[in-house]
């Protein structure tokens, strides 16, 4: 699953609002914040989780282990921090690279 720390580092790529994010995956507010908040398991509905994973990914937005990354305009950025690997929450874990080739997306 997404961790907060991704999400924080994501928006923060993107320059975005928390408010800007629930518009583009088409969830409230409260539900970026409570994905930002401590626990997010038991708080958040796994299709809304999907849903901002889905709109970050659609952003330029690349989940790594232990971070993000956003290539836009040939250039990449990235955040890394300490924390969970995105590895051991495989529902949120982006396509292979090889799958994001095939749909035509960058590497």
């Amino acid at each position: 699953m997404i961790t907060r720390e991704q999400l924080r580092a994501a928006r923060a790529l993107l320059h975005i609002e928390q408010a800007e994010l629930a518009r583009r995956a088409q969830v409230s507010v409260v539900t970026i914040r409570r994905i930002e908040a401590a626990d997010v398991v038991t708080r958040v509905a796994p299709a809304k989780l999907e849903a901002v994973r889905r709109a970050l990914e659609e952003a330029g937005i690349e989940f790594i282990p232990n971070g993000v990354a956003r290539r836009a305009n040939g250039a990449e950025q990235a955040a890394l921090f300490r924390g969970p690997s995105s590895d051991q929450h495989p529902q949120c874990r982006p396509a292979a690279r090889s799958e994001r080739h095939d749909r035509g997306g960058s590497v």
